[in-house]
């Protein structure tokens, strides 16, 4: 009988896992989602912006800062390919941020609301230490 339960907590802990995952992809498509339709952008160009302010955030911050906010993103490696996809492999110089966002099709305007969003995500998701290390990064 103990054997029974045993088994049966395992498959449990197997499936809340499997939700866990689920829940993490779900996560990062909607904040691409949330982007696009709040920015008024592509999911494309939503993911590739993430993607850019990461790039950013990571050339201005040691590893482990980096890592903070990563934790808070979803798929974070895979915003970041989007971006080298769309602007190359390079990273971004300082100053270069809003011209790299502009190469993906954001207005001044659209720029404006865009990080903010990213940045209050990062807050609600990593808590305001994470959200702290990625605004300081972004100045």
């Amino acid at each position: 009988m103990k054997r029974r339960q045993f088994i049966l907590a395992l498959a449990g802990t197997a499936a809340a896992l499997a939700g866990c995952e689920t829940m993490h992809s779900m996560t990062a498509s909607s904040l691409s989602n949330s982007l696009a339709s709040g920015v008024g952008i592509t999911e494309t160009q939503a993911s590739a912006g993430v993607g850019t302010l990461l790039n950013y955030a990571q050339g201005q911050l040691s590893a482990a800062d980096f890592s903070t906010i990563t934790k808070s993103i979803p798929g974070a490696d895979s915003y970041i390919q989007a971006a080298s996809d769309r602007l190359g492999t390079s990273k971004i110089a300082t100053g270069g941020l809003n011209s790299s966002l502009t190469r993906l099709g954001l207005s001044q305007d659209q720029i404006n609301k865009f990080v903010p969003m990213v940045t209050d995500y990062v807050g609600k998701q990593g808590g305001e230490y994470a959200k702290n290390l990625l605004l300081g990064a972004l100045r």
